[in-house]
């Protein structure tokens, strides 16, 4: 092993490793949320938020819409909707506008 007056500093070999690393980190988290089956189709600006046995949930970033594409036909349970009144919680009306 050479002593540390032995070693050699280069910033374009450090800066390629660490970015080779970090490309790869990042492939193996898409494998790991988004699924390899998908991944090849799925555009750079989506990110895997979950992928379990049952569920793939896919966040586009670029959009700001999430995407559930093994959604179930039918939910387990019936959606549940607010029941307030938003303009009960402005002080005028400009607010709640």
């Amino acid at each position: 092993m050479p002593t540390l007056n032995q070693v050699r500093y280069s910033e374009e070999a450090t800066v390629a490793a660490i970015t080779d690393f970090f490309a790869f980190l990042t492939k193996m988290l898409r494998i790991s949320t988004e699924g390899p089956a998908i991944m090849e189709y799925v555009p750079n600006s989506v990110v895997g938020l979950i992928n379990s046995e049952h569920d793939i949930f896919l966040l586009d970033t670029e959009l700001g819409v999430v995407y559930w594409p093994l959604y179930p036909h039918q939910l387990r349970d019936k959606p549940r909707y607010i029941q307030d009144n938003p303009y009960d919680y402005y002080y005028n009306q400009d607010e709640a506008d």
